[in-house]
C-alpha cells in the first residue's frame, strides 16, 4: 500500500523517483521518513519531501488502499518482479502501472502498430491487416486505443481472436475516446488489456499523451508506424523507440499526402519499409509459406471481369464513373463485380460510390 500511496504523489516526476527509491530503498521507507527533520534529507530531496509531507498528512493510508483492492484493477510497480521486463530496461520507466485485464506476456513478441487518428482508407485496411496476420501468429499487438489507427490496429487484431494492450493517455477507469468503450471492454474480455502508469480518475490530458508514448514503445520489440503527418504523436513514438533501441518501421505513401509525410520522412531516415506482409512477418522470424498459398488461392479465384476491375482499383479511391469510363461493362455488371471484390476483401467502399484496395500484398 506505500507503493499505492506513492505513485498517486502528484509532481514527483519520472526523473526523481527513481533517486529517492535509490536513497531509501522502498517507498515504505519513503513513507516513514515524511516524519523526519528537513536536516535528515539530502538537499537536493527538499522540494520532493514537501510534497510528500503533504501527502502523508492528506492521505488515509488503509482507507485509500482498501478502496482502491474494491476495484479489482491490476497494480505494479518497479519494486516487483510482476513488472514487465521490457519496459524495465528503458531510460525512464514509470514506477507504477496500473491496468484492467492482463499485462503482455513478456515471453512473446510484441508489435506496436501507431498512426493518424484521421487515416485514410488505404490507412485503415493496412493498419487492421498488419494486426489481423501478427494474431495469426500469436504476435502480441500494443496501440494507444486511441481513434483512427489506433482502433484499427486493436480491431484487426481481435478480428484474429489475438491480445492487444491499449496504453492510454489516461487512468485506466477512464474510457477515453467514449465512443471505443465497446473496443475498451473487447481487449480485456478477450484476453488483452489497458494499461496506464496514471493513478485512477486522471482524464486524458493533452499532456499526457507524449509520455504514455514511451510505454507503448518500451512493450514493443518492434514498432510500426502506418501513417502520419510531420508533426504527429506517432512520429514522437517512433523517436522513444530508437531512443531505446527498438526497430521500427513505416508504410510508405504517395509524397502528395500530408497523411505520408512523416511515414515517408521515417523511411527516408533509415527506418525499414513495409513493402507487403509477408515480408515484414519474415522480418520477424515468422515463416509465412502458408500465407503465401492463401494469398496466390485468393488471386487465382479471381473472374477475368473481377480481375480488370481489380487492376484499376488501387490505394487512392477511384469512383464508379471514373470505373465505368475505363471499361466495358454495363452499370449492372459493374457493380455486380465491385459486389464480387468487395465480399472477398479485396476493395472496400469508402466514401460512397468510391473504392479503394484494401490488400497489401
Amino acid at each position: 500500500m506505500y507503493r499505492y500511496w506513492i505513485s498517486n504523489v502528484a509532481g514527483l516526476g519520472t526523473r526523481k523517483l527513481p533517486k529517492l527509491l535509490e536513497y531509501f530503498q522502498t517507498a515504505e521507507h519513503i513513507y516513514a521518513a515524511c516524519d523526519q527533520a528537513e536536516e535528515s534529507w539530502p538537499k537536493e530531496f527538499q522540494k520532493e519531501r514537501m510534497l510528500l509531507e503533504q501527502a502523508k498528512r492528506t492521505w488515509n493510508l488503509e482507507e485509500e488502499w482498501n478502496r482502491f483492492l474494491e476495484t479489482g484493477i491490476g497494480f505494479v510497480t518497479l519494486e516487483d518482479l510482476k513488472y514487465p521486463k521490457k519496459l524495465r530496461n528503458i531510460d525512464d520507466p514509470p514506477y507504477a502501472l496500473f491496468y484492467k485485464g492482463k499485462l503482455p506476456d513478456a515471453n512473446k513478441i510484441s508489435v506496436a502498430i501507431v498512426g493518424a487518428r484521421q487515416r485514410s482508407a488505404y490507412g485503415e485496411s493496412a493498419a487492421r491487416e498488419l494486426a489481423n496476420a501478427l494474431a495469426k501468429y500469436d504476435i502480441q499487438v500494443i496501440s494507444g486505443l486511441a481513434r483512427g489507427i489506433d482502433s484499427d490496429a486493436h480491431k484487426g487484431c481481435l478480428e484474429r481472436n489475438g491480445k492487444t494492450f491499449g496504453v492510454l493517455g489516461c487512468g485506466v477507469d477512464v474510457v477515453y475516446p467514449q465512443g471505443n468503450r465497446y473496443l475498451y471492454e473487447k481487449l480485456i474480455e478477450t484476453g488483452g488489456g489497458v494499461i496506464s502508469e496514471f493513478p485512477l480518475q486522471t482524464q486524458a490530458l493533452k499532456m499526457n499523451f507524449p509520455r504514455r508514448n514511451r510505454i507503448i514503445s518500451g512493450l514493443s520489440d518492434v514498432i510500426v508506424v502506418v501513417e502520419a503527418r510531420k508533426k504527429s504523436g506517432s512520429l514522437i513514438t517512433a523517436d522513444f523507440a530508437m531512443e531505446q533501441g527498438k526497430e521500427v518501421f513505416a508504410l510508405p505513401g504517395r509524397i502528395c499526402d500530408s497523411l505520408s509525410e512523416g511515414c515517408n520522412q521515417l523511411i527516408n531516415d533509415g527506418c525499414g519499409i513495409i513493402t507487403d506482409v509477408n515480408s515484414f512477418l519474415e522480418s520477424l522470424g515468422i515463416q509465412t509459406e502458408q500465407n503465401s498459398k492463401e494469398q496466390f488461392s485468393e488471386k487465382i479465384l479471381l473472374e477475368k471481369e473481377e480481375r480488370l476491375l481489380y487492376s484499376l482499383i488501387d490505394f487512392t479511391p477511384i469512383g464508379i464513373g471514373a470505373l465505368m469510363q475505363k471499361t466495358s461493362l454495363s452499370f449492372l455488371d459493374l457493380m455486380k463485380n465491385l459486389e464480387f471484390l468487395k465480399a472477398k476483401n479485396l476493395i472496400v467502399e469508402h466514401p460512397s460510390n468510391y473504392f479503394v484496395r484494401i490488400k497489401l500484398t
